[in-house]
């Protein structure tokens, strides 16, 4: 369990030196070599736990991680390998990756280390796409104590996950056709992706001068979408206009529960995001907020719907962003302290929630099984001295 504690935490406190030197005064070449360097060994050292760990660490790993690359090491053409995964409901992108890294290596940890630096990189470059709002080593953290654990898991959602999380950037812009680009790219890893547009079409709503009554009425349409998104695929489903593979969104077999998961970790940032956001102009965190009230509506919805749950972690995902900019932006005050003072009491207060829901569902309900941390045989001699 330590071990996860100890990576974060170094990790976390390499990219708070790396982004001390980068708004340093200095020369600007030194300062940039040294600051990537910094963070380039910030990303590794988790990137490395991940592909060091034993296959029992991650269901998915065993389920589908595995076979997909040892069937990439059987195979010389690439057209036909992606053909018989994208068929088998496996992206053509996650594809890609196992053919690429089998090319050079038939061992699986290696595939494992490069789609963790490859989840690590695109969360980091997520969050310095938002650094103007935001706090960039504390969402770090808050990606390490909700997420990493869970990305162990979940492989290909993982990487289309923060995917999405990248794009954020094009939603806050509204520039729908590089976030299209975006889920699209994002739909090369999972076929869930497309949930993306509504991420931007909610951003939208809340963010744009439209009726109040249009508003509301798109609101009302979207959550009568999902409280019968069940139906509607199965109406999809009966005339062919969705393939096979989609019965497992109505059946629930394509997901795994987790309803007091989604609780824990919903309901706190609503609460937050409620005072937070309470009186404020800023329109741009009025879209934080809907998106906030969504993941936590879907999350309600998981209890009946469980296939809802693979969508609701494209929302999840966005926390990593969302907890840092409603604590730096967001109106909290309390008595006798002032803003800034307040500000650091909030980041102590969530940071403890954030090591809480840690241990909670990680830990204690061992959910995805990646506590305890077990090094594969293969790399243990490493740490014998």
């Amino acid at each position: 369990m330590l071990i996860y504690l100890l990576v974060f935490l170094i990790s976390t406190l390499l990219i708070y030196i790396a982004n001390k030197i980068n708004d340093s005064v200095g020369t600007r070449i030194r300062k940039k070599i040294l600051y990537y360097v910094i963070v380039t060994i910030a990303l590794l050292i988790p990137s490395i736990l991940a592909g060091m760990r034993d296959f029992s660490i991650g269901t998915d790993v065993l389920v589908y991680g595995n076979a997909w690359f040892q069937n990439a090491l059987q195979m010389v053409n690439f057209q036909i390998y992606s053909a018989w995964a994208t068929s088998s409901s496996i992206g053509y992108l996650y594809a890609a990756i196992n053919f690429v890294v089998s090319r050079f290596t038939n061992d699986p940890h290696v595939l494992y280390f490069y789609i963790s630096l490859l989840e690590n990189v695109f969360v980091y470059w997520a969050i310095r796409r938002q650094k103007d709002w935001l706090n960039t080593p504390y969402a770090m953290l808050v990606y390490f104590l909700l997420f990493y654990n869970y990305n162990l898991n979940i492989l290909r959602q993982g990487l289309a996950t923060v995917v999405i999380l990248w794009g954020f950037k094009y939603v806050r812009e509204q520039k729908l056709i590089k976030y299209i680009l975006t889920v699209w790219v994002a739909y090369g890893f999972h076929n869930t992706a497309y949930f993306g547009i509504v991420i931007y079409l909610v951003y939208w709503i809340a963010t744009n001068k439209i009726s109040k009554n249009l508003k509301y009425l798109l609101i009302v349409g979207f959550v009568l979408g999902l409280a019968f998104f069940k139906k509607i695929v199965g109406l999809l489903l009966a005339h062919g206009i969705l393939g096979d593979r989609y019965i497992g969104y109505i059946d629930g077999s394509a997901t795994r529960g987790g309803f007091f998961a989604q609780l824990l970790l919903g309901l706190p940032i609503l609460i937050y995001a409620l005072v937070a956001t309470l009186g404020k102009e800023n329109s741009k965190l009025h879209g934080v907020f809907y998106l906030v009230i969504l993941g936590c509506m879907m999350s309600v919805l998981n209890l009946n719907a469980t296939f809802l749950s693979r969508l609701t972690q494209y929302i999840n995902f966005m926390y990593i962003i969302f907890w840092p900019i409603l604590i730096q932006n967001g109106d909290i005050r309390f008595t006798g302290y002032n803003i800034e003072s307040s500000r650091k009491i909030v980041y102590v207060a969530v940071t403890f929630y954030l090591l809480a829901y840690w241990y909670i569902i990680y830990v204690y309900t061992k959910s995805g099984q990646t506590v305890p941390y077990i090094i594969d045989p293969m790399y243990r001699h490493l740490f014998q001295w």
